[in-house]
């Protein structure tokens, strides 16, 4: 679980006739802010400046695939030859 705080002007923008559960329950949201770790490197807490709905726009998979994206090697040696530095 990650500690959110929201500053005074995000708290306000979320609205005081919400509880917190009918602002997160299901939502997909982009949350700007600063984040702070421990000391081993997990996130303690994230600071909110903003809370915004993203704007989402269905894709069908066809339109991303590409089909020569390896240059016509396999997966394996597609990998090979990027992790050499030569993809």
């Amino acid at each position: 679980m990650i500690t959110c705080r929201l500053t005074p002007e995000a708290a306000h923008s979320i609205g005081s006739d919400h509880t917190l559960d009918e602002v997160w329950e299901g939502r997909l949201v982009r949350v700007i802010g600063v984040k702070h770790y421990s000391g081993v490197g997990d996130v303690r807490f994230v600071e909110v400046e903003s809370v915004e709905d993203p704007e989402i726009t269905r894709v069908a998979l066809e339109s991303l695939v590409d089909p020569d994206f390896t240059g016509g090697r396999g997966a394996r040696d597609y990998l090979d030859k990027l992790r050499e530095g030569d993809g």
